[in-house]
């Protein structure tokens, strides 16, 4: 991730570092699993950077890091819900999120159906790190998981693909 400050401020420069430190930390989750997994970071695709793409049994999963420190995160009905320990005015929700990763994880999946001739369905992950009240929810389609637990949380899903079909997509993730 190339971070460019030019004219912003000190708040808009913190949150890029922020963003890329989330990045950095869920990559170091994911080195905690084993080789059985394929992992590709910071992808550029149609519809913007994708930070992680995992493949493994339990199937491909699209991660959005999303660097909250110093706030509490909740699930809500509208989506994730952010409440700054420092700055009430920054609290928010996030109600958008999950429509943009469900569109990314959709194209994504339209994307290996194109190399592969066949379609896969796409797990969209949040990857929150900050303060979350659940280690990992399901929320309109698309997971919502504490940064801390992420390698545990991927190991532990049910497997989903064959061996045979892991190697195949493996050659085009």
């Amino acid at each position: 991730m190339a971070i460019v400050a030019g004219d912003m401020g000190p708040m808009a420069i913190q949150q890029l570092w922020q963003g890329a430190q989330g990045e950095v930390d869920t990559g170091k989750q994911l080195q905690k699993l084993d080789d059985s997994w394929r992992i590709r970071h910071d992808l550029q695709g149609p519809h913007g950077n994708i930070d992680h793409l995992v493949l493994g049994r339990p199937g491909l999963y699209l991660l959005d890091s999303k660097a909250w420190f110093g706030a509490t995160t909740t699930i809500t009905e509208d989506g994730p819900r952010i409440q700054s320990a420092y700055n009430a005015w920054s609290n928010r929700t996030e109600s958008k999120l999950g429509k943009r990763m469900k569109s990314r994880a959709y194209h994504t999946s339209q994307s290996v159906k194109k190399l592969k001739g066949e379609s896969i369905w796409v797990i969209p992950v949040v990857v929150i790190w900050g303060d979350f009240a659940d280690e990992a929810k399901q929320h309109d389609g698309v997971w919502y998981v504490s940064g801390y637990g992420l390698a545990e949380w991927l190991s532990e899903q049910p497997e989903r693909l064959s061996e045979s079909k892991l190697r195949a997509l493996a050659n085009v993730i």
